[in-house]
């Protein structure tokens, strides 16, 4: 999607530049492409430092369910019979 929206702006700046089109006629879709390319922009960082954040809730999570299974385990032996 920032692939497209950067061709977007660079083929709007050409048109622009040619002339084909008056400027004040394509500003509102430049700015738009430029709202969206911010947009798209800022959600892929989001994304990246949420990633980098997840090998230390992976371990989180995995203490978690050691700690379940452990205690599943305890409460298994404690409602086992005992062996005379």
């Amino acid at each position: 999607m920032e692939e497209e929206l950067d061709e977007t702006a660079y083929w709007l700046e050409m048109i622009t530049r040619s002339g084909m089109v008056d400027k004040r006629l394509l500003a509102d879709l430049q700015a738009e492409n430029d709202e969206l390319l911010r947009i798209i922009v800022r959600s892929i960082i989001t994304t990246k430092k949420k990633h980098e954040q997840q090998p230390g809730e992976k371990r989180w999570i995995i203490k978690a369910r050691n700690r379940r299974i452990a205690e599943t385990r305890n409460r298994g032996i404690e409602k086992s019979p005992k062996r005379k």
